[in-house]
């Protein structure tokens, strides 16, 4: 009887898997209820199995933390069984990581690498490196990706081009959040560009007719933006900044926006950024798209320009803009790169990028080069645009002075922690605040806390949180000032710290933290937070050096005058600046690039 019953249910878990039928919430419910109970009674492995791959397909159409923590504990369950099954590790990775199991992860992905075929390999040494970096092990996280790179050059024939690009972006934008002398290993990397992005690129001119007379005849008349990130992200809140006016842009200059959404994700921000949907704002999903085929839709569309909101960050088309940039450009659309990936884009001596977008601050920063081709806008590079209700911003006071930085813990060096550290001991009753989701998990904590200590700080002194965005704006009510960190600045997070009227202590583009003279583009990766408070006229809090970064934080733990005027007036200082106006910034990039 017992076997009956597990035939039947491995029969409806195999046909469910096969034929990828999504099941709905009250399905899915009954259906984890009637396996749990029969796989306590008889242990069936192959149940299992189908369960866990039914459970990710299930997540991945329905992106519930409740699922996750289910793969996890089943995979597990599972690989005590059948240690060798690589698709289950890897199910169970996966799965960890988006609840904050750093632990189990690289528990589950070291299991992987022991069983798994040579020619995947670099896939999960791919993955465990990111792991690394987000648990603050940047070493680490850097000897993995090199393995991986490794790896592919030894399987050559075994591996495509698209994984080849996954692990050279994810190292290169790791490797970004580092130290400055870190950033030497981007030549290396590009030194490969005749192993992978030629040959793909002489495939993809054989796929596609680009035999293309005077594309731009005419003015222009629609501009595409494309980014993996139309969600809960810094740069889905730019984008809600771009395109809630659109209507009365428009109606002015005429041009179509199209909206090439390059990833799966679904949530309130999509939602809200979907719902501005309109006979001029086309919405195109492309996640699904091979590259020629995203190619010919921008041909077959006319697409005059291509703003790329994505750059070197994860699953993106650096590939297609590539190809577009060995084309004449009477050939195809203008390729213009804004806001989410600061360094350069170009492989060798061949730039991808046609234009960077850019303020006057930036265009004034002596590091530029004059040959850069840059747009420059009126006002400041990032416009602000708060959430869909706006934030009270009413100062808690505290015996304590309150310290924060809600950066990426990733962003986050050694050398950032020594100075922190200093402040910490030269104002006694200072505590220092960090926010971020990656702080779910105890590991992070732990290794943030560790590094704190070794300078003699005591961990009560340092205060973990994870909040959603509301409850992280209005935690800034209990916040003093805002610590930001180099050479990765804060963005979105800077202008999310301003419009709550919380001073930003931040370092001038080119200081001596790092004592390093690596030749690097600094225009904006280390330059956003130095641009916005230079914006509203802050430069009092923009610091050269070290000591005057330490220094200046200890004066205004002193100066509480000081301290109430920013708390009353930085978002004031916004609004006049333009910082906050979504209308008019959208307006002058629009000007900007038609003209």
């Amino acid at each position: 009887m017992e076997n009956q019953i597990d035939d039947n249910i491995k029969n409806q878990l195999l046909f469910l898997v096969i034929n990828k039928i999504d099941i709905d919430e009250t399905g899915m419910k009954n259906l984890i209820i009637n396996i749990t109970s029969q796989y306590k009674k008889n242990h069936n492995a192959e149940i299992l199995r189908l369960f866990i791959i039914l459970l990710n397909e299930y997540y991945i159409n329905h992106k519930n933390d409740e699922i996750s923590k289910l793969c996890v504990k089943y995979s597990i369950k599972y690989i005590n069984i059948h240690s060798y099954d690589t698709n289950i590790c890897a199910i169970g990775a996966q799965h960890a990581e988006l609840i904050a199991k750093y632990d189990i992860t690289i528990g589950l992905y070291s299991m992987a690498l022991l069983n798994c075929k040579e020619e995947i390999r670099h896939i999960y040494l791919n993955n465990l490196a990111g792991i690394y970096f987000s648990i603050t092990q940047p070493k680490q996280g850097i000897i993995t990706f090199e393995e991986a790179l490794m790896t592919i050059k030894q399987n050559m024939t075994n591996v495509n081009f698209k994984d080849y690009l996954c692990i050279f972006s994810n190292m290169f934008l790791h490797i970004l959040y580092q130290e400055p002398n870190k950033i030497n290993l981007y030549e290396t990397f590009m030194n490969s560009e005749k192993t992978f992005f030629i040959p793909y690129i002489k495939k993809m001119y054989e796929k596609i007719d680009v035999r293309i007379e005077n594309y731009h005849k005419n003015q222009i008349k629609k501009i595409g933006i494309i980014s993996n990130d139309f969600h809960a992200h810094p740069v889905g809140y730019m984008i809600t900044t771009l395109i809630k006016y659109y209507n009365s842009i428009y109606e002015k200059h005429n041009i179509e926006l199209y909206m090439l959404n390059n990833s799966d994700k679904i949530d309130k921000v999509y939602d809200y950024i979907y719902s501005f949907k309109s006979d001029h704002v086309i919405w195109k999903n492309v996640d699904k798209m091979e590259d020629e085929q995203l190619i010919k839709y921008i041909y077959d569309e006319h697409i005059d320009v291509i703003i790329d909101m994505m750059g070197y960050t994860n699953r993106n088309r650096m590939s297609i803009l590539a190809f577009f940039t060995t084309l004449d450009k009477s050939k195809r659309p203008y390729i213009y790169s804004y806001f989410a990936f600061p360094a350069k884009s170009g492989i060798s001596d061949k730039q991808i990028i046609d234009k960077n977008i850019y303020d006057i601050i930036l265009q004034q920063n002596p590091t530029k080069k004059e040959n850069d081709n840059y747009i420059i806008l009126k006002h400041c590079l990032q416009c602000y645009h708060y959430p869909i209700i706006d934030i009270v911003s009413e100062k808690t006071t505290s015996d304590l002075f309150r310290m924060a930085c809600f950066n990426n813990p990733n962003k986050i060096t050694s050398k950032m922690i020594e100075i922190w550290s200093s402040i910490l001991i030269k104002i006694p009753n200072s505590i220092l605040v960090l926010q971020y989701k990656a702080y779910q998990s105890k590991m992070v904590m732990q290794n943030i806390l560790d590094k704190f200590i070794t300078y003699g700080i005591r961990p009560d002194r340092i205060r973990f949180n994870y909040l959603m965005l509301i409850q992280l704006l209005e935690s800034y009510n209990n916040i003093d000032i805002a610590l930001d960190i180099t050479p990765y600045n804060g963005g979105c997070i800077t202008s999310e710290a301003l419009y709550m009227n919380t001073p930003v202590i931040c370092f001038h583009p080119i200081n001596d933290v790092y004592n390093c003279s690596v030749n690097i583009d600094i225009s904006y990766q280390s330059a956003v937070s130095y641009t916005l408070n230079k914006t509203l006229g802050l430069d009092e809090l923009i610091c050269s050096k070290s000591l005057e970064y330490i220094n200046k934080v200890i004066e205004l733990s002193k100066n509480r005058e000081k301290l109430n005027w920013y708390h009353t007036n930085i978002r004031r200082l916004m609004k006049e600046n333009n910082i906050l106006d979504s209308e008019e910034f959208m307006m002058d990039l629009i000007e900007k690039i038609k003209n």
